[in-house]
Parts: C-alpha cells; structure tokens; sequence
C-alpha cells in the first residue's frame, strides 16, 4: 500500500500549494488502491477519504465532501469504535462542514460528540482536548449560546497556554476563537487585542505568507469594520486576500473575505468598487453554495442595502426579496428533512441578521410608494414572519408552557409535551455537567464521561420519538412546539370583530410593531432603541415592585413617554378596537402595557391616578408569549358553557411579614410543576385580592 500512501502524502504538499486538481487526482488514487487491496490499512484509506472531503469543502462542494466525511466516519468508528482519536477527528469535520452549510445544530453534536471522545481517549488535559473546546465554542456560538460559548473559549484558552506556553499554532486558535465570541457579544474592544495575540502567536508579521493566518486577518478586519476602522479593516482584508487566493480565485474564504472587503469599501464612500467585489462575491457563492445559503443571503442583503444607500429602490427591492428567500429557504430546506429545531436554530442565532431584513423591507416600502398593494402586502406578511424567528430565541420556554395549558384537553398530546420539555430539560443538565465550573470536564472520570455521552444520546433518540409522535397526533400541535412562524393572514383569519394583534421586535436601533386587524396589517418603525427602552421600562418597573417594602412614586411621564412612543403611531388604526393581544420583545416583556398613561400630565407630582386615562381603561389587553398561542387556542378551543357565572380565589392564608422579599417563582414548585405549599406560605399575605375578587363577582352577578 506504500504507493497508496505516497500518493495521500502528496496530496497534502500539493492541497497547501492550491493545487486543488493535483490533490484530487492523487486522493482519487489513493483510496481506489486502497480499496483494491481490501482496505488496507484503516488509517490510511480513511484518512485519504478525509482529505478528498475536506478538499470537496474548501471547493465549496458541500454534498460530496458530507458524503466522504461520513464515510470515513463509519470506517472508523467501525474499526475503532465510537471515541477513538481517529474517529474524533471525523466527528471535527463533519462539525465544521455543517457550520460552513448553515446547520447550527448538527455542528453543535458533532462537536459536542468529538470533544467527549477526545476526553475519554485522551485525557481531559491534552492539547487536542483544547481544540476541541475551541470547536465547541464555534458551534455553541453559532446556535446563539453565547455565555456557555465564552466559558467553553476561555477553558479552551488557558488548556491550551498551559499545554504549549509561548506563541504556538495551537494557542493562535484558541485566542481567535475567544475574540470571535466577544465580537459576537459586541465586546469588540476586548477581542481586538486577542486577536493581535493570535497573530503573533502564529508569527503572523506584515511579512509572513502563511495561508493559515487569513483567518486571523479576516477576523481582526471584521471588529475593525465594527469599530468604525474601515481603512485598517480593507489593509488587512486584502492580505487575507491576497493569502486565500492561493487556494483558488473563489473559494469559500475569498468569497467571505470578498463580501468584509466590500462592507470596508462601503464605509469609506466607495460605493461602486463595492458593488463590483460584491457581484463577483455572490456569483461564487452561488456556483458554491446556491441560491439557498447564509452567505448568499448576506451578500444579496448588502447590495440591497447598497442600492438603497445610492438611491435605488426598485433595485433594491428584488434583491431583498432574494435575501430573505434564500434564508427562509434553507431553513425549509432543514424542516423538511425533519430537523425543525435545528432550521429554527439556524435563524434564531442571525436575530441581529433577520433584524437588519427586517429594517430593510420596511426601507424598501417605504422608499418605493409604487409598490403593488398585493406585493406590498407580501412585504408586510414576510417580514412579520421574520420577526417572530428573530424573536423566537427569548419566548421559547415561555410558548411550550404555553402550549401544554392549551393541549391539556388532549391528555395524550400533554403527556407528550411534558415529556418533551422534560427531556430538554434532562439535555441542558447533562450539557451543564461538562461545563458547570472551571475545571469543565477534568471533574468527571472516564468512565463518568462515557455515562454522560450515553445519558445525552438515550434523551436524543426519545426527543425524536416525541417529535415524531408529536407530528402524528396532531401536526399543528407538533408546529407549533416547535415556534414554526405564522403568517399574518392566519391570524387575521381568527380575529373576531373589535380584536387586534400587537407585535413588536426590538432593534438596536428601532422597534418595529405589527398591527394586525380583521381588514389589514400594518408595519411601523418606531424611533425608540432596545437600549432606550431598557432605561424607560426599569424607571417603570421600580415604582410597580413591592419587594423593597416602599413604594416609589410612579413615574407618570415615564409612563405617558411610553405611550407616545409605542402606540401613539398607531392610534388611527386602534380605532374601533377593543380587545388587543400583545407579543412583547426585549424589555417590553417585563411591562404591562396596560400601566401606561394616554394623555400628557406635567410632572410626576399627579396623586389622583384615578383621573388619567390608562391603556388598559381603553383596552382589553392580553398579553401572549408568541403569535402562534392566538392561532392555536382558536384552533383547539372547545365550545364549553360554565355552569356559574364566576368563581374565583383570593386572600390566601400566606403567613409571610408585609413586603417580604420577592421571592423566584420557580423556587415555589417541585420538578414535575407541583406547588411546594410550605413555600407557598411565606410569602406575604394579600388581603386585598379578597376585596378585588368580591368586586368583579358583584360585576357579573355571582352569589
């Protein structure tokens, strides 16, 4: 088999030439002697299987090289068995092929499956562990996990500077993982000097040509862009250039160094240079990837934008349409292959993406009055539905307790749904487990490890099979789990006479709000930012929170402020309602909106509260954690007759000191929700709740 091997050995020289032709033809060489010969060596035939799907990647053919990474997979977990070195080095690409293809959550259990074989093959303090901490943290980081990804950086960090010392390759990549992870916190202040550490650490000097450092260069470049550095940004990402083309003219990063480039172009006002690296980028991410892909809806985003920008509207238009198609698209791609959770993670980890598309459709609506009403429509519906992906992320406990209230005239569809979420809940413990301290995953023995990695697939196959029975029983139910998006017809359709629905997504720089009635939708930009309305809705709040024993004066300007800002743009079409349903974002989920005072009051002086004029003296107000609840419980609800008017409960024997200390609500119930009555009876009496109770029985005429 030596000529075999020889062949695989050159494949290698010629692969870090650029040679991608050359590489080929000596890998397809090598595995069909391989094969001839029965196999021969394990290692060997896997390995060139290995190098011909990494080459297939970095040619951008994602398919062929999924297809020689599993198969080099299979061979060695057969041979090898499931946390061999070997077979751990497969898992690492079959990660990071699913990153470059869009798919957050398989990259996430590929790594995952890696770092635990390198754990138990290894040891918890080799430095292979340390790479594999650092993949890790990339994956956690792409599926939006951004606190266990920093801890799983920093641990990948100080393993790898206790194992290597001084500048090395090895630390080089734990500190560029690190930066990328504060960078995608916004901490680009802090990730900036890591990434000058990485560079030094790989001797990555204005003179060196080494391909490996154009990663490290694009990624210095893309915190420079985010700092406003638009002119040391383009120096750097035309060396990264410069060092990625070795590889080939378009490849998967000069295409990514290509789209910075353009965005550095941009800021400095060189609008047509931009263009042009932006048609050549997307030209080969098509040929790459296709339409249906994250790079390619980035790059059809920004020439959107760029087209926008130079006063193009019409042109502008179809690409943002090809944007947000191409995103939706691959998602739909993922669902329909069975993997919603994973197409939902892909999109929920872009919100600041889904955000900025969002923006740009209501631009475009905008700058372009002409629109069709049909067309302009469709904007509206897409983006309402972009929306609830972006906003998904921070609403997804709250719809599946949601959910379970609403199934629980099925008892079989409850039973499956609590099952479900305490599945998730057993996956995020044992998840904990490897990352619960400093230490990580030195605390576990071997054999500890091997327990968690069968715990983790055991809960695995049976979310599958609740998914599955989910899907059979009842499909909307088994959606809806799952936060699928709604378009904004399908809750128009379920709205009565005198309902509406209220939708926001909070920006970093605006509040969009849908407003959907029986007879239309309607978009605003509001001009308030998530960090405004942070401010706005904790001066609010501290005058609603009883835990401090005094009551502050309530803000009434605060309030009134509020009000302008949300509803005030509204207004007209609020007019002949009466019923509102909510769907909060950000902060906006911790206000009542019904607090929040219509007319103006001079000054916070105002005692007589009862002389305003509230929102929720205008409104029935509901507040609801997703759009999906609405269409759901319409769907589901059952004619029913209660056979009193009213009954209700109030005062309850609490035996807690007068202001007591808030207390966490999940501190008040055991794991399976059932209410622990001794803490139930600290907390602080509420004698007036009996007086509240009697009022509304006298209202609706009970005994």
């Amino acid at each position: 088999e030596l000529p075999y091997v020889t062949a695989y050995r050159l494949s290698v020289a010629r692969l870090d030439q650029g040679d991608f032709e050359g590489a080929e033809i000596l890998l397809t060489y090598s595995i069909a002697g391989l094969e001839k010969l029965g196999g021969g060596s394990t290692q060997a035939l896997s390995s060139s299987i290995s190098q011909l799907g990494r080459l297939y990647l970095l040619s951008g053919r994602v398919e062929p090289a999924l297809r020689e990474f599993n198969r080099s997979l299979a061979i060695r977990r057969g041979t090898l068995g499931p946390f061999h070195p070997l077979t751990a080095d497969a898992l690492h690409d079959l990660s990071l092929l699913h990153q470059f293809a869009g798919r957050p959550q398989q990259a996430r259990q590929f790594a995952l499956d890696a770092l635990q074989a390198r754990e138990l093959s290894l040891g918890p303090s080799h430095s292979l562990v340390a790479r594999s901490l650092s993949r890790y943290a990339v994956a956690l980081l792409g599926s939006g996990e951004h606190a266990l990804a920093e801890r799983t950086a920093r641990r990948a960090l100080r393993q790898a500077e206790a194992v290597h010392g001084g500048q090395d390759p090895a630390i080089a990549n734990a500190l560029s993982t690190l930066a990328l992870v504060l960078g995608a916190a916004g901490r680009r202040m802090e990730a900036l000097p890591l990434l000058e550490r990485a560079l030094d650490a790989m001797g990555g000097g204005s003179g060196s040509d080494d391909p490996r450092i154009a990663p490290l260069l694009d990624g210095l470049a893309s915190l420079q862009l985010g700092i406003g550095a638009a002119a040391a940004a383009e120096r750097n990402l035309r060396r990264a250039l410069g060092l990625a083309s070795r590889f080939g003219a378009d490849t998967i990063v000069a295409t990514k160094v290509r789209f910075l480039l353009a965005e550095a172009l941009r800021l400095q006002g060189r609008n047509d240079e931009a263009d042009s690296l932006l048609r050549r980028a997307l030209g080969a991410a098509e040929t790459l990837h296709g339409e249906v892909h994250p790079i390619t809806a980035a790059i059809l985003h920004s020439l959107a934008f760029l087209a926008l920008e130079r006063g193009r509207a019409a042109e502008a238009l179809p690409l943002a349409r090809r944007a947000n198609a191409s995103l939706l698209a691959g998602a739909q791609a993922q669902a329909a292959a069975g993997d919603v959770p994973s197409a939902l993670a892909l999109l929920r980890s872009r919100r600041e993406h889904l955000t900025s598309l969002v923006d740009l459709l209501g631009r475009v609506v905008q700058a372009n009055p002409s629109v069709p009403a049909q067309q302009r429509e469709a904007l509206l519906d897409e983006s309402f539905q972009l929306a609830q992906l972006a906003r998904s992320s921070g609403t997804g406990v709250a719809v599946a307790r949601a959910m379970t209230r609403l199934a629980l005239a099925d008892e079989q569809i409850a039973a499956l749904l609590r099952r479900r979420e305490e599945d998730i809940a057993a996956r995020r413990a044992l998840e904990r487990a490897y990352q619960s301290d400093a230490a990580g995953l030195s605390t576990l023995a071997p054999y500890g490890a091997l327990d968690t990695h069968m715990r983790l697939s055991a809960v695995d196959r049976r979310l599958r099979e609740v998914q599955a029975a989910l899907a059979a029983r009842h499909p909307a139910v088994a959606a809806f789990a799952d936060l699928s998006p709604v378009g904004s017809r399908e809750i128009r359709g379920r709205l009565r006479a005198g309902e509406a629905m209220l939708s926001f997504l909070v920006g970093p720089g605006a509040t969009h709000a849908w407003l959907l009635r029986q007879d239309r939708v309607v978009h605003a930009r509001l001009a308030v930012s998530g960090t405004e309305l942070e401010g706005l809705v904790a001066r609010l709040r501290r005058s609603l929170d009883l835990s401090a024993g005094e009551i502050e004066p309530f803000p009434v300007t605060v309030s009134h402020r509020l009000y302008r800002s949300l509803l005030l743009p509204l207004l007209r079409d609020l007019d002949g309602i009466t019923s509102l349903a909510v769907v909060p974002d950000a902060a906006l989920e911790s206000l009542p909106l019904g607090v929040l005072v219509m007319d103006p009051v001079v000054g916070d002086a105002a005692t007589d509260y009862r002389s305003l004029r509230w929102l929720g003296d205008r409104f029935a107000l509901a507040t609801l954690p997703s759009e999906g609840v609405l269409k759901v419980s319409r769907d589901t609800a059952h004619a029913s007759r209660a056979p009193e008017p009213f009954v209700g409960f109030g005062d309850p024997s609490f035996a807690g000191p007068h202001g007591a200390q808030r207390r966490s609500a999940s501190a008040l119930f055991a794991e399976r929700g059932i209410a622990d009555l001794r803490e139930l009876a600290r907390l602080a009496p509420l004698p007036e709740s009996g007086d509240e109770i009697r009022a509304m029985s006298e209202t609706l005429g009970a005994d």
